[in-house]
């Protein structure tokens, strides 16, 4: 194998980065455009709904199989094209299928890419990097989804992918070296066999869903105390922005810790955070103090955002590499494992007011210490898991 720089990411690097940046994009983008798709095709807007369920059902179901970045990036181009130009309500949600199942194909070939791209001694940086991309991704979709269909209605909020495709296939002409570390040339009988659920991967699994179901606990629970005290629309999503802020900005700097101390203590230090920001809460109740509100949300937000590079990196360490892309898409259900889980509890518990809002905050602190012990099974030293941590 070719030994690459180990400057960091180059420009083709980049350019995988921001291929996985247009899935959750189109998961959040598609938000705003909603109401005036159901006025133009004739639809009750509740129904529109199915676009967004469609989109990430798909993506749940279809990223273990997935890993083929140029294809996936053909495909989101091509269906997102056909989207533009649909003319009913049916045809634009066969469109949307096709591009959750095109888009299913770009995050598990990205984190391939990185794993074979960087060494230990970046790989979580890199990740730590991705991650914030990815976060930028999801926060900026409403906003670039509102000024777009401002400016030339529905059908351009799907154009918007055509040039971000077009760009990452321009950059991807760069190429890109592969690494190899000598620590990974010799790896551990149970990486060599190609299983996947080792006993870190299962680890870094386990606390990624247990996290994701107290941060969407949060992202559902704060909203509806806040509107049952009278904030506004634009008041309550400046407040829940404060989550967003700490998963975008600490990512590198948990990834880069990671690189040198191993990936156990980000993922220690982080969640542990986040645990505590939602045990606060859930002890203040739904009566809490709206400061104290904002201020859980943004510790768990800074927490999450620290450990998730560390998580990452080490689950897809823990396997052998030509299985790296499969262990990326298993890996990715564990967000939606708890993000949909959540979103259950909460539509089952919520009532009029804030009936339910204490014992849902409950057991997103009870799925948030899970996710702290489960850490303790991650490497305690750079580079991959020895024989007894695999």
């Amino acid at each position: 194998m070719t030994v690459a720089s180990r400057t960091g990411p180059g420009v083709a690097l980049f350019g995988v980065m921001l291929a996985a940046v247009l899935v959750p994009l189109n998961s959040t983008m598609i938000a705003v455009a909603l109401p005036e798709i159901a006025s133009d095709l004739d639809v009750s807007k509740g129904s529109t709904g199915l676009l967004v369920v469609v989109y990430l059902v798909v993506m749940l179901v279809g990223q273990p199989a997935s890993g083929r970045l140029v294809i996936g990036l053909i495909g989101v181009g091509a269906t997102s094209l056909a989207a533009t130009f649909v003319g009913s309500f049916p045809a634009l949600v066969a469109a949307r299928l096709g591009q959750a199942v095109f888009a299913a194909m770009l995050a598990p070939s990205v984190q391939s890419i990185l794993r074979r791209s960087t060494t230990t001694a970046t790989r979580g940086r890199s990740f730590g990097l991705l991650g914030s991309m990815i976060g930028a991704g999801a926060a900026l979709g409403p906003l670039i989804g509102g000024v777009v269909q401002a400016v030339a209605g529905w059908p351009a909020v799907f154009f918007v992918n055509i040039p971000v495709v077009a760009v990452v296939l321009v950059l991807q002409r760069h190429g890109l070296e592969q690494v190899a570390d000598a620590e990974e040339e010799t790896p551990t009988p149970e990486v060599a066999d190609g299983r996947i659920f080792n006993r870190v991967f299962t680890a870094a699994w386990v606390a990624q869903a247990g996290t994701s179901y107290g941060q969407y606990s949060l992202i559902l629970v704060v909203p509806l105390v806040l509107d049952d005290r009278g904030w506004g629309p634009g008041e309550i999503g400046l407040a829940v922005s404060a989550l967003t802020v700490g998963l975008v900005v600490v990512g590198p700097l948990g990834g880069r810790v990671g690189d040198h101390h191993g990936r156990r203590r980000p993922s220690v230090i982080g969640l542990t955070s986040a645990f505590v920001a939602v045990a606060v809460t859930a002890v203040a109740g739904a009566g809490m103090h709206a400061a104290l509100m904002i201020a859980g949300l943004a510790l768990f937000g800074f927490g999450y955002g620290f450990a998730a590079p560390s998580m990452m990196t080490a689950a897809i360490e823990s396997v052998a590499e030509r299985r790296s892309g499969a262990a990326s898409g298993v890996f990715a259900t564990s967000r939606y494992s708890g993000s949909i889980p959540a979103s259950a509890a909460f539509a089952a518990a919520t009532g009029s007011g804030t009936t339910g809002v204490d014992e849902l905050l409950i057991a997103a602190a009870v799925f948030g210490a899970v996710a702290v012990a489960a850490t303790v099974a991650l490497p305690s030293r750079p580079g991959p898991p020895d024989a007894t941590e695999a």
